[in-house]
């Protein structure tokens, strides 16, 4: 094993009953051969515990924890976060599904380069039912581009980047914000500090079942009190606000030169009135 560093998945769930146990035996199914499952349960209230329990008793490599309030989205991702003892860390939704080969890719492509932090693929989207929706999100690939380049990268393209295999230690440096919009800032602060491998072959599912066909909808989600992620009356009424005063936040404290901190912040100025807009219909 001295050449399969240990892997985490972190599986933040919260009633997943019916799709997890699909999840589990994917992640299960994986032909990387040093892996370890943790689950964080932010206190679901259908059979999830049941299943997870169940899965946890019968593999070694899977650990499961059940909070006893809901605590929200943020807290739960980031405490399956602290439960991972791996060099590496993916999360992975209670929903989706992955190729067997989708965890040896990313980690072959991250240890090819010391400048690269986090490797991903494409998703090809399918049904609650599990059949395919002929809808592809496909990514980027950071190398050999500039800090300007890449912030720009994860700033326009969508946010699956953030299900993919990661650096633990520098994801854990990365604060976790329990607002809308908080992949985006866990992915800015890792392009500042690397790149982003693309693999093509490095395939998973990810799950349509909200049916959600507007922009409203999904925000109405965001502030429900199962996501918790507006809880101030600001928050309420502008769940983005929190959003670009924290992109300055990571920016303006990061390493990087300041002549090109300034031209990042000076296009994020520019920039982010239009990303709202084009946010409103763009499909991620």
């Amino acid at each position: 094993m001295h050449s399969y560093p240990l892997i985490s998945v972190g599986v933040p769930v919260y009633n997943e009953e019916k799709y997890i146990s699909k999840t589990l035996d994917s992640l299960l199914s994986q032909d990387y051969p040093n892996l370890e499952i943790v689950i964080s349960d932010n206190s679901s209230d259908d059979g999830t515990s049941i299943i997870c329990q169940r899965y946890a008793s019968n593999h070694p490599s899977i650990v499961y924890h059940r909070h006893k309030i809901n605590r929200g989205p943020g807290f739960n991702f980031e405490y399956a976060l602290t439960m991972a003892n791996g060099e590496y860390f993916m999360w992975a939704s209670g929903h989706d599904l992955w190729n067997k080969r989708f965890i040896s890719i990313c980690h072959e492509a991250l240890t090819e380069s010391s400048n690269t932090v986090l490797c991903f693929g494409p998703a090809f989207w399918i049904s609650s039912n599990g059949d395919s929706l002929n809808r592809v999100s496909g990514g980027f690939d950071t190398s050999g581009l500039s800090i300007i380049s890449r912030f720009n990268m994860v700033f326009w393209g969508n946010m699956h980047p953030v299900l993919g295999l990661i650096n633990t230690e520098l994801l854990r440096s990365t604060s976790i914000i329990n607002t809308v919009g908080s992949d985006l800032l866990i992915l800015t602060n890792l392009c500042l500090h690397g790149n982003f491998a693309y693999r093509s072959d490095a395939v998973w599912s990810r799950r349509e079942f909200r049916n959600e066909q507007t922009y409203s909808e999904k925000i109405k989600r965001y502030k429900s009190n199962q996501y918790l992620l507006a809880k101030s009356r600001i928050s309420k009424f502008l769940p983005l606000a929190r959003l670009p005063i924290e992109l300055i936040r990571i920016v303006a404290s990061s390493n990087i030169q300041l002549h090109i901190k300034s031209l990042i912040l000076v296009n994020l100025f520019l920039s982010f009135p239009i990303r709202y807009i084009a946010g409103k219909f763009i499909r991620e």
